[in-house]
């Protein structure tokens, strides 16, 4: 990584004790952190996460520094989220809060299990307004050099120039066979975590960054087995959820692999301030949904699937906001 350049970028301003909190849930008996193996000369990787044991307590830190720490001292145990607790009308008491644990069993209610995860994930953590949160930009995929994973964020949101960040390279990354030194996987992305001045705007502010990523140019569509169509880009829009589980562990690797993860490191700079990444006008909406139906259809003509569906004629982007438009003065 090229860090010796970003030591001294910037000017460390108020960040320093700038208090912010956070959620950590530990599992009380299984490891939530991923698995590696090589398998037929492919890396597999093996999630862990078992949602419905375990307890959950308030963190606070004082500066990205301390956070930093807080990362360096992460088990195989826990996991995290950037939202607060929201089930107790004093969500700062400090208190560990116990989840029951439900082995093979259906959880309260008869509800699936499943349910019960997403509506713990979704419905238990909230930002907090007018207080400072961390927020994650989590880079996904092979993105090149941190250089050109910071130029691309900077260039969706140019504040990100003069804001502090904490840097952490994937943990699914830098990844070699031992026996011959060879490298299966290199850069894989970087989790960069700011803080900004209002943790309540933070999944606004995810939602205009995620579709403004689309219109430079850094967004994609990922074609699955079944035929479906999923839209990607630059960063992981859920991790702008307050809920959004992150797991910076260290990774078990299997018999035969090493890894050689680069340590995290801070750029100096001032608190983001959300606020000043505009939401998207209705020119801009429309060209935004143009772009992900042309991805789509660029996608279309490139894999072929058993379901025997038509592909309609491509829309103008003309077409696309002039129906915008209509419907905007119809039904807003």
């Amino acid at each position: 990584m090229e860090i010796a350049k970003y030591q001294n970028a910037y000017t460390l301003v108020d960040c320093a004790n700038t208090s912010f909190k956070f959620s950590k849930i530990k599992s009380d008996s299984h490891p939530t952190n991923k698995s590696i193996t090589l398998s037929n000369g492919e890396l597999k990787i093996h999630k862990q996460h078992r949602w419905y044991e375990g307890s959950v307590s308030v963190c606070e830190r004082r500066s990205l520094e301390g956070f930093q720490n807080f990362l360096k001292d992460v088990e195989v145990t826990d996991t995290f989220t950037l939202g607060c607790i929201n089930q107790h009308e004093n969500w700062f008491d400090g208190a560990d809060i116990e989840w029951v644990e439900y082995g093979d069993r259906k959880p309260p209610d008869d509800r699936d299990t499943s349910v019960y995860h997403h509506s713990r994930i979704t419905d238990f953590f909230k930002f907090m307004e007018g207080v400072p949160s961390l927020i994650l930009f989590a880079v996904v995929g092979t993105v090149g050099s941190l250089e050109s994973a910071l130029n691309n964020l900077r260039q969706i949101d140019p504040a990100l120039k003069n804001s502090a960040l904490l840097v952490v390279p994937s943990n699914t990354g830098h990844i070699s066979e031992e026996s011959t030194g060879e490298q299966l996987v290199g850069e894989d992305g970087y989790h960069i975590y700011a803080l900004v001045k209002n943790g309540a705007d933070i999944p606004r502010y995810g939602d205009v960054f995620t579709k403004r990523a689309w219109l430079l140019g850094h967004g994609w569509i990922e074609a699955l087995e079944r035929g479906e169509y999923v839209q990607r880009q630059l960063v992981n829009q859920d991790a702008f959820s307050p809920g959004f589980a992150i797991d910076e562990a260290p990774v078990n690797l299997r018999e035969g692999l090493i890894q050689d993860r680069p340590d995290t490191m801070i750029i100096p700079g001032d608190l983001l301030d959300t606020s000043r990444l505009p939401d998207l006008d209705q020119e801009e909406l429309a060209d935004y949904l143009h772009v992900v139906e042309e991805a789509k259809y660029d996608k279309a003509f490139e894999t072929v699937f058993d379901s025997g569906h038509c592909i309609e004629p491509r829309k103008t982007a003309e077409a696309y906001r002039s129906e915008t438009i209509r419907l905007t003065e119809t039904y807003v």
